[in-house]
């Protein structure tokens, strides 16, 4: 297989990638470079058709104003020569979307990968809008993924600026795009907006959160336009998953609204609320460990300490029904009023027998309040046998004491 004419000195052909309507994509490496470049040729079936030409410099002029990781850049193009090309970057391994998700149905990934790769259009999309593009054909078979879950958008050949005074090369009343994920204005001939794009983006998000291809030709039950143009042809994701959160459901279903004003005004707006819920989803839940302490009291697993008497009286104490043996039966905070059940006083009680050890914090006496866990509970006294024993004098000591006030008193009375 050889280049076209005038391509060969820039241009070493590897294979073709791709062939559409209006040209042929090559795999091709850039000599001065020595590098993998995708090279978009006009084809000469549409060289000849005026509008065609058109739209392929157009594509170009557009597409050189892009930069974002999220949308495939623009390496080099001439729109001038003989054979009108455009080079993009290669995306080494990459299939697309819409093969991305038919590959793996029978076991989707977790509904926050598959939300961020939404995200990831989402941003790239936002970028076309900030930037005053309309893509006009967003769909699973113009986003590529490669090895690492990276997406990235491709083929902005039907794309045209927001600009109404750019030129428009769609007369009115005809249908451009792919009517599998269009809009219904343009399914009806209008002029597509921004909010065309949001519709299509929408359908994008509704598939991959389902984690299967729904509005797609390759799908075994397909939602066709004529559905999703009647009253509630298109179920809310919320009623075909209950995994799925409700805020998602209810961003997707604006951006599948049939009126244009009722959707989000451009993809910027989907991809803030859509950020937002993405990282709800990927926040890690607190979970207890054994051995942690908790708000409610000690964690299965914790030695009890000396001196907490809530430990050693919930240990003695019988366990209630349904308690798991050497686990507290007292509720956490809020727990108690939720359940309506009473605290066990069990657990509040001192041991039936036995002598309580001292506190290791040296801490003893009465009214002496020891805080732990939020709340105040006594701490344990020390026996009165075991006070006496630190504070008993020694005979001889009462008698050297009594001896010595004598003699000082007798000392006093001379003077």
């Amino acid at each position: 297989m050889t280049m076209p004419a005038g391509y060969r000195e820039r241009f070493e052909i590897v294979r073709e990638i791709g062939k559409g309507g209006m040209g042929v994509v090559y795999l091709a490496r850039q000599s001065s470079t020595d590098r993998l470049v995708a090279v978009k040729v006009l084809s000469a079936r549409s060289r000849a058709v005026e509008m065609s030409l058109r739209r392929f410099k157009r594509e170009a002029h557009l597409v050189q104003k892009l930069s974002h990781p999220n949308v495939v850049s623009l390496l080099d193009f001439d729109v001038t020569v003989e054979e009108p090309y455009l080079v993009f970057e290669y995306v080494d391994g990459a299939v697309t979307l819409t093969r991305y998700i038919h590959d793996q149905t029978a076991r989707p990934p977790e509904l926050a990968t598959r939300l961020s790769i939404g995200v990831q259009i989402a941003s790239g999309m936002s970028h076309l809008h900030e930037k005053g593009i309309i893509h006009r054909d967003l769909k699973p078979g113009n986003v590529l993924m490669d090895s690492a879950g990276h997406a990235w958008i491709i083929d902005l050949g039907l794309s045209r600026a927001v600009d109404p005074e750019h030129s428009v090369l769609t007369r009115r009343g005809q249908v451009i795009g792919t009517c599998v994920y269009m809009a219904p204005e343009q399914i009806l001939g209008e002029e597509a907006s921004l909010r065309s794009d949001v519709y299509a983006l929408g359908l994008v998000l509704y598939e991959l959160a389902l984690g299967r291809l729904v509005f797609s030709s390759a799908s075994a039950r397909q939602i066709t336009p004529q559905h999703r143009l009647s009253e509630g042809g298109i179920a809310p994701l919320g009623g075909q998953d209950g995994a799925i959160p409700a805020e998602l459901s209810s961003l997707v279903q604006r951006c599948l609204s049939v009126l244009p004003d009722a959707r989000p005004a451009d993809a910027g707006q989907v991809h803030g609320e859509l950020a937002m819920i993405a990282s709800q989803l990927r926040a890690p839940r607190p979970q207890s460990r054994p051995g942690d302490r908790s708000e409610g009291g000690i964690g299965p697993g914790a030695p009890a300490e000396p001196g907490d008497v809530e430990a050693r009286g919930a240990a003695a104490a019988p366990h209630p029904p349904g308690t798991p043996a050497g686990r507290s039966s007292r509720p956490g905070p809020g727990a108690a009023g939720a359940a309506g059940e009473p605290t066990p006083t069990a657990a509040l009680q001192p041991p039936a027998a036995g002598p309580a050890r001292p506190s290791s914090s040296g801490l003893s006496g009465s009214g002496l309040r020891q805080r732990r866990s939020g709340q105040i509970r006594p701490v344990a006294r020390a026996s009165s046998t075991s006070q006496t024993a630190r504070t008993r004098i020694p005979t001889w000591a009462w008698a050297v004491t009594l001896t010595l006030i004598l003699a000082l008193t007798a000392v006093l009375l001379s003077r």
